[in-house]
């Protein structure tokens, strides 16, 4: 019913100021329903994907190819309604970096699976320029970071019942309707943020009663994160909300003691933790290591091969998991490489990571000039952003499309949310509490403006 509601307002609403309406035609209209369809669902649909795969030669294909090359085709209607407005300086290094994969793996022996990793990088390309297509103000601001919560109802509904029915298993880790627990832990992440920024950005005014929900649901969202055992997860929702609570709401610094200490008294979060240093995670070939002294092994092995190719890579895309049982004697399967840069330094070499470090290097540079407008939202889109290179450094990220998705879906938003001009009064151009605030001047008794934190006067003052 909330869905119907939202599609419906944006197909029939009249046309105000701020509302999306590309061409103002029903055809562009229709176009955002095909998007908002397609993220609304994407998010449930991963583990019916991956258990129903077909093969296609040495390459296993399921419903999120189609899905991918749906998008795309919408992506391209939208971008061929709306070339004039777009920024496509903003995307150079995504078109630098597409091009240097699909020219890198030419010499492939595997074009199936090569094709379909370029399908899709190519769809998460599309969906961080849609947002740049459909916002033309507050209102489209609104409705896409709409998309994103709501998209996460059903995985969340899932996720309590599958903590519920494993209540007592030690074992157990959360992966709702995701096909891994990593993936739903990082998407958890992206919907966080999309609440911080909901909470917070110029484009928004809850009333008190949304900012209840907000917390009540960013607490279970929370409990789900526990039980995903994501370490890499926690830590990249734990820069988020510090940020969040030193440089947006303070309101919320106690909390930055009040959470760890919960979380620590589940069991399962204290063994997660310690088995860091623990020598029973991985069981490998007769071979006992933990998860972090496994991947060690597995990169210096892989930069024997890096360093006789550091420029031109092994083959392109997908030649890790190809020639990884080669020159790793743990594992007799190929296995990722469970580092985005090493991956991207063995299959296209040093050119590779450098377009993509590049990628998200343009983004931070935008975000860093649309301070003034709407710092609030800068702050969380900035912190996300960095922790996504840091989530790389140690995990398969470009293996993980659906959160790939939400991501860089939620990263155009921000970026494009900055080329809305804002109603003066619509927000704060600084930090909550950095406003300039009236205090009374003890020397004469006169009012003066100075800036100092809002927190530490009364409401009284602040009128």
């Amino acid at each position: 019913m909330i869905v119907a509601k939202l599609l419906a307002a944006t197909i029939i609403q009249p046309k105000q100021d701020g509302d999306f309406s590309p061409n103002d035609t029903s055809f562009s209209n229709l176009l955002f329903v095909a998007v908002a369809m397609v993220l609304l669902t994407r998010s449930s649909l991963d583990l019916i994907s991956e258990a129903n795969k077909f093969s296609i030669g040495s390459a296993d294909i399921g419903i999120g190819a189609p899905i991918n090359a749906l998008m795309i085709g919408v992506s391209f209607l939208l971008i061929l309604a709306n070339y004039k407005i777009l920024p496509l300086r903003d995307f150079v290094a995504w078109f630098a970096f597409l091009a240097l994969c699909i020219f890198g793996s030419v010499e492939t022996t595997q074009p199936i699976n090569v094709a379909r990793s370029v399908l899709a990088l190519l769809s998460s390309l599309c969906v961080f320029i849609i947002p740049f297509c459909l916002i033309k103000g507050t209102r489209d601001v609104r409705r896409l970071i709409d998309l994103i919560l709501l998209s996460s109802l059903i995985p969340t509904c899932v996720g309590l019942l599958q903590i519920i029915a494993n209540l007592g298993d030690g074992d157990f880790r959360l992966q709702s309707t995701f096909s891994h627990p990593n993936i739903f832990a990082f998407y958890i992440v992206v919907v966080m943020a999309a609440l911080m920024f909901k909470w917070s950005s110029v484009h928004f005014t809850p009333n008190h009663f949304r900012r209840f929900a907000y917390i009540f649901y960013f607490g279970v969202l929370g409990v789900l994160l526990i039980y995903t055992k994501t370490r890499t997860a926690w830590f990249g929702a734990g820069v988020l909300f510090t940020v969040f609570a030193l440089f947006i709401d303070r309101r919320a610094i106690p909390l930055l003691f009040v959470i760890p200490f919960l979380a620590l008294l589940e069991p399962g979060v204290r063994d997660r933790l310690l088995d860091v240093a623990s020598e029973t995670e991985y069981i490998g070939d007769g071979v006992i290591i933990n998860s972090l002294e496994w991947r060690k092994v597995l990169w210096r092995s892989a930069f024997v091969w890096i360093e006789e190719r550091p420029f031109f890579g092994h083959g392109g895309l997908n030649s890790f998991l190809q020639y990884s049982p080669r020159f790793f004697s743990l594992e007799e399967r190929g296995v990722p490489a469970h580092s985005v840069y090493v991956r991207l330094l063995f299959e296209i070499g040093i050119l590779g990571l450098i377009f993509f470090v590049g990628i998200f290097v343009q983004a931070l540079w935008r975000l860093s000039q649309m301070a003034r407008s709407d710092w609030n939202g800068v702050v969380i889109g900035i912190t996300l952003c960095v922790s996504y290179l840091a989530f790389c450094f140690a995990d398969n990220m470009l293996y993980y499309g659906p959160f790939n998705w939400y991501f860089l879906f939620f990263l155009g938003i921000v970026l494009a949310a900055g080329r809305v001009p804002v109603r003066r009064g619509a927000g704060l151009l600084r930090p909550r509490w950095q406003q300039q605030v009236p205090i009374p001047s003890p020397a004469y008794g006169r009012r003066r403006r100075v800036w100092a934190p809002s927190f530490l006067h009364s409401n009284e003052q602040l009128r």
